[in-house]
């Protein structure tokens, strides 16, 4: 079995890196969206969520990732990732019990639930201006929420130590990152 953990800042390239190992038959492990369709269809999480946060999170019947977000300081990130990763983690291991090589791409690397599962951590960087650059493009976010998201990362530091590898993906075109992971891998 081969598990490879892909995590970084948001807009740093970590979804590009995990779509390579996907194109090498990896099993492909999103976090993220994971964590999207547990707000959609899980109960238990659904229910944490609103009584921690309130009924302010709920837009049109469902949970507004906005709204958390615009409720997010410390403590709440905090109790956030204490209440979601659970469930995350749980869909992750039904995974790995099942496919033979997975990469996971997890923007939060967690010690329990990501660092200890995988064989390999890839940390992808990129300057605060390309993230800003790259987030602007998704035009999913406000400037005020880009601003929130980017403030609440953890430093480039932080995920450099975790790593066993660190891409810079600054000045990388697609081409040239695949290139890059053909070699490390």
């Amino acid at each position: 079995m081969k598990i490879i953990g892909v995590t970084g800042s948001i807009a740093s390239g970590k979804s590009s890196v995990a779509k390579f190992f996907k194109d090498k038959g990896f099993y492909l492990f999103d976090a993220d969206a994971i964590y999207h369709e547990l707000l959609e269809n899980n109960k238990k999480m659904k229910d944490e969520l609103i009584s921690y946060f309130g009924q302010k999170i709920i837009v049109e019947n469902k949970i507004s990732t906005k709204k958390i977000l615009s409720k997010l300081n410390e403590k709440n990130i905090i109790t956030l990732n204490s209440i979601t990763h659970k469930y995350v983690i749980n869909e992750l291991d039904k995974i790995i019990k099942k496919e033979k090589k997975v990469v996971i791409e997890g923007p939060i690397p967690v010690r329990e639930g990501f660092l200890d599962r995988c064989d390999v951590i890839i940390c992808t960087t990129c300057s605060v201006k390309t993230q800003k650059k790259r987030l602007e493009d998704r035009k999913k976010y406000s400037p005020s929420q880009l601003l929130k998201m980017l403030s609440i990362q953890l430093s480039s530091k932080k995920y450099h130590q975790l790593a066993d590898e660190v891409i810079e993906t600054d000045n990388l075109s697609v081409k040239e990152l695949g290139k890059l992971i053909d070699l490390l891998y």
